[in-house]
């Protein structure tokens, strides 16, 4: 029978540290031509995870020059930004839609 302040961690990994190796493995995956999702994946940490890890040791400006962020897309301008269309939110208390500030 199982211990009883056993909370099903049993299957856990062991929780991995960002060191130089890990950042030579990211280089290679890179070579291979992995994405950096791909890369996590076959390290067996999730991305969210690796980036975690890396800013904690001081790697994570070393592990963007190897994988730079992909989103390419400038936020927009607020001067210039307009909305597609209206927004609106229904109002229960008066039973109508008004539309959002």
């Amino acid at each position: 029978m199982a211990p009883i302040n056993s909370q099903g961690k049993e299957g856990r990994r062991k929780p991995f540290t960002f060191t130089h190796e890990t950042l030579a493995f990211f280089a290679n995956c890179k070579g291979k031509g992995m994405t950096k999702r791909e890369a996590c994946t076959e390290l067996g940490a999730p991305n969210s995870t690796v980036n975690r890890r890396a800013k904690k040791v001081g790697l994570y400006e070393e592990l963007q020059k190897i994988y730079p962020p992909s989103f390419s897309l400038p936020f927009p301008d607020k001067s210039t930004w307009k909305p597609k269309k209206n927004i609106l939110h229904f109002r229960a208390a008066t039973m109508q839609w008004r539309k959002a500030s």
